[in-house]
């Protein structure tokens, strides 16, 4: 009789130990402002980790310049586990893929001057939820990634 608590607490035990848990994490994982053509192809691109695709309905990424909300891309689609999305102007000259392109990346500002999202101090992106809730958000504290790319640290998985 002593013998079956015993097991059930072992079979527990061990269930919970080998179970991992199920995660999804969608989190921004490169931010690139190229040296070259660079108000063409700059780029910032989200990550999903997770076991499932993500819906994004509702969900934005925002670019910030000198500590300034600058650009926003309105999210749509879905996006598969193990698969990212890039943000980005509308044309850009190096040949790659921009999922959710926006021409005001590449806009004039009020004072005629273009956005100033170069990699250095105060620059960087969030990612916001439908709730508008910033769930990730890199902010460059020195410079981070003038003339470079910014990659999240292949560990990180949410």
């Amino acid at each position: 009789m002593r013998r079956l608590p015993a097991l059930l607490l072992c079979l527990a035990v061990a269930l919970t130990l080998s179970a991992a848990p199920a995660r999804a994490g969608l989190f921004l994982s490169e931010l690139c402002d190229p040296q070259n053509n660079y108000t063409t192809d700059r780029f910032i691109e989200i990550y999903n980790s997770g076991p499932a695709a993500v819906d994004l309905a509702g969900w934005s990424v925002v670019a910030i310049a000198n500590d300034l909300d600058v650009c926003t891309w309105p999210l749509s689609g879905s996006i598969p586990a193990g698969q990212a999305r890039v943000m980005g102007y509308t044309t850009p000259v190096a040949a790659f893929t921009v999922n959710f392109p926006n021409a005001a990346w590449n806009a004039i500002t009020s004072s005629g001057a273009a956005y100033n999202w170069n990699g250095k101090i105060g620059d960087g992106a969030k990612l916001v939820n439908p709730s508008a809730t910033t769930v990730d958000y890199v902010k460059a504290p020195t410079t981070l990634f003038e003339n470079s790319t910014l990659v999240r640290n292949a560990d990180v998985t949410e």
